[in-house]
């Protein structure tokens, strides 16, 4: 799957200017199988690198959509499919200079290059910001196989972009698999395919060989765990399932396994799966079976029986305190919500800080349970409110993160701390920020202990949270609570209004200038504002929001860019063959036109020079794209002569799409003919305007095109005609 990925110099990279010095890009063309890689620097030398070894990511990839005669020069002139359907820019075409032949040669395409940048001199390295680059970590990646996520969109090279809990993955298509809405009593079919089944099943339950007899077979919906984990019976025999294996068949006769002698299919995955492996198996197993062990006092108490408890008690006490199949009765009774049970067992001197195998105690049990009674008998009990897991998750961290507001109340009564940090540095708010659960938000936010300072481990407090997640709620309540935070600021220097504005977060954005206060040009340690982060992804109305609250549009970054260089060049060295192919994010010339002509409405110049002499016009490399804003400049300079006042933005854009001569936005090769009513923009050639319904400018619907000489089209492009 590494193979062909674009990448650049990572954080743990010790190989001096080996990639020809940091920005520079180079291609993936082995995979070791002992987490390195080999890379091909586009600059000509090869190196091994670290992708996940040790601990240590040599790499970042830049571009995960992969790209792809000896001493010769040429001139790349266009990027494109080494074979057809398999990506858009893993190859590139070469015009060579003596001979004037364009040929077409892989960069990427299975991991192999077959050009090496040439330039005159030192060639400066791309620009970008590293912060927001994934590691090449492989180690990493092997984890997801099973991972259940959802699918936020589609990329224009046919990737899908999932969200799997905090993170972010472009994956293929094809390596994806729906996973189906399952309910309590379903009756699902197993996956056939036992090599998906058994590397699904990893940390979701687990596999033994006997699941063997009921691939492809149906069985019965029993439990959904903490996890949402799927219990499924066959019969009376259950084993948990990652729904990701699982099909809904309603109308599917359940199969049956029969009950061996031996009954060994516990599986160890944690809380969720222990207890629901463990429930599922002994309520169904357990009824009506004569007591003669550790594992039928363990089923009394899962199923709430408190009088078998009693009786078995009586002749072996020491049970209460004894951890059993990696897990306690006390955990059990708790998870259940069996009162009486947890009454009895703490009579008989069971502990409330005895853990299961994944360090859970009765009283963490209770709150994933969404147990409140239980949670209340445990606390005065003499529970640890404040006691951590393995993976540093309190109560208050699990209850935030479930939505449990009534716990959450619970626990903090009891006074419990209401910033702990878990494994991640994750603050229960950090938690209830990411799921959207605003009265567990206002809880916390109005504590008056709540540290809001306090970091996690990718360096932001609950403020920066807010804003990635895009949740304008919390955001509004922290900053009523402490305005303060408006502009503090990450180790990178991003505030955030930085972080809204790089992901295009208007509203947060919004809440943070109106009632933050925000410093609109507060800068990074790159020298960047937020309107140069959103020039970098040209979002129009992040970049119309900050103009229209003071933003500079003629502020210059470290390198002496202003946002209209990032807008029209979205780099400042040579449009060399490292350029070229960092072609992820790809912006239309439409939208550039479009931010260029907003930003020369509010002052931007297009004859200002960066520090290395080269104007916004300089680096735009689409000539339509270059001679519209020129076009827009004037018309603006034109009426800024005829009057003082501050025309509006559409004005410019509109008289660019409306007058100037430009090709077709669709298939770039034809002058656009056609205009639009009523919005009078022209911006298609009669061979592509029927293939649209709005004005890709305005985005109003299309109610009649007319051609050069005014008269209205009717028909489509292959048959049309004149009135």
């Amino acid at each position: 799957m590494v193979l062909g990925l674009r990448v650049v110099r990572g954080p743990d990279w010790n190989l001096g200017n080996e990639d020809g010095g940091d920005g520079h890009l180079g291609t993936v063309v082995e995979d070791h199988g002992d987490v390195s890689v080999t890379v091909v620097w586009d600059m000509g030398s090869r190196t091994r690198c670290r992708a996940g070894k040790d601990g240590k990511c040599d790499l970042r990839i830049l571009d995960n959509a992969p790209t792809g005669g000896t001493g010769k020069t040429g001139t790349v002139t266009g990027l494109r499919s080494y074979e057809e359907g398999l990506g858009d820019r893993n190859s590139a075409a070469v015009t060579w200079e003596k001979k004037q032949k364009t040929a077409k040669y892989r960069m990427g395409f299975e991991g192999k290059v077959d050009l090496k940048c040439k330039t005159d001199g030192e060639a400066p390295g791309y620009d970008y910001y590293k912060n927001h680059l994934p590691l090449l970590d492989i180690l990493f990646s092997r984890q997801l196989p099973g991972q259940v996520g959802k699918i936020q969109k589609f990329t224009r090279s046919g990737d899908a972009v999932v969200v799997i809990g905090m993170d972010k993955w472009i994956l293929n298509p094809e390596s994806l698999v729906k996973v189906h809405d399952i309910s309590m009593g379903d009756i699902v079919t197993v996956s056939e395919d036992s090599e998906f089944v058994k590397i699904v099943q990893e940390d979701h339950g687990g596999w033994i060989d006997e699941m063997d007899l009921v691939l492809g077979r149906a069985g019965k919906v029993v439990r959904i765990t903490p996890k949402r984990d799927v219990v499924v019976a066959f019969g009376r025999k259950t084993w948990v399932f990652n729904p990701a294996c699982l099909t809904p068949a309603p109308d599917e006769e359940v199969f049956e396994v029969e009950l061996g002698t031996s009954d060994a299919t516990q599986s160890a995955a944690g809380l969720g799966d222990a207890l629901g492996l463990l429930l599922a198996q002994m309520l169904l197993e357990g009824a009506g079976v004569r007591v003669v062990g550790p594992k039928d006092f363990l089923q009394a108490a899962a199923r709430g029986d408190n009088d078998m408890i009693g009786k078995i008690l009586k002749s072996n006490p020491q049970l209460a305190q004894k951890v059993i199949d990696g897990t306690t009765a006390m955990v059990l009774a708790s998870h259940q919500g069996h009162d009486a049970v947890v009454k009895t067992l703490l009579q008989s001197d069971a502990e409330t800080e005895l853990t299961d195998a994944g360090g859970n105690t009765p009283l963490l049990a209770a709150v994933v349970g969404k147990k409140v009674s239980t949670t209340t008998v445990l606390l005065d009990a003499g529970a640890n409110v404040d006691f951590a897991n393995q993976k540093g998750r309190t109560a208050l961290h699990i209850a935030s993160n479930a939505g449990e507001d009534v716990l959450v109340r619970l626990l903090i009564g009891r006074k419990c701390d209401v910033n702990p940090q878990d494994i991640v540095g994750n603050m229960p708010l950090h938690d209830a920020i990411t799921e959207g659960h605003a009265k567990v938000i206002d809880l916390l936010v109005s504590h008056p202990s709540l540290d809001f300072r306090k970091q996690n481990k990718k360096g932001m407090n609950v403020l920066h949270w807010a804003s990635i997640r895009n949740n304008p709620y919390a955001v509004d309540k922290i900053l009523g609570k402490a305005k303060n935070l408006t502009d503090v600021k990450k180790e990178d220097g991003f505030t955030a209004l930085h972080v809204a504005a790089f992901n295009n977060h208007t509203q947060v954005a919004s809440n943070l200038i109106i009632k933050g206060n925000a410093t609109i040009d507060i800068r990074t340690n790159e020298e960047m504002t937020p309107l140069h982060l959103a020039a970098e992804r040209c979002y129009y109305h992040m970049i119309k929001l900050l103009l229209d609250n003071g933003a500079g549009a003629t502020l210059k970054e470290k390198k002496g860019n202003t946002p209209l260089h990032i807008v029209l060049g979205k780099s400042t060295s040579q449009q060399t063959l490292l350029h070229l192919l960092m072609a992820s994010s790809k912006v239309s010339s439409v939208e550039k036109v479009k931010v260029g002509c907003l930003l020369i409405q509010f002052g931007a110049k297009v004859d200002v020079h960066n520090k290395l002499q080269q104007t916004p016009i300089d680096v735009c490399q689409e000539i339509d794209v270059r001679r519209a804003v020129v076009k827009c400049a004037e018309q603006t300079k034109q009426k800024a002569a005829q009057s003082r006042r501050r025309p509006t933005s559409a004005g410019g854009e509109n008289a660019v799409f409306s007058r100037m001569s430009m090709n077709c936005m669709e298939c770039t090769s034809q002058e656009a003919q056609i205009t639009y009513e009523p919005c009078k923009h022209k911006s298609h050639c009669l061979q592509c305007t029927f293939e649209f319904d709005k004005c890709p400018v305005c985005y109003r619907d299309i109610e009649k095109r007319k051609d050069q000489d005014g008269n209205t089209i009717i028909g489509t492009s292959d048959e049309c005609s004149v009135q």
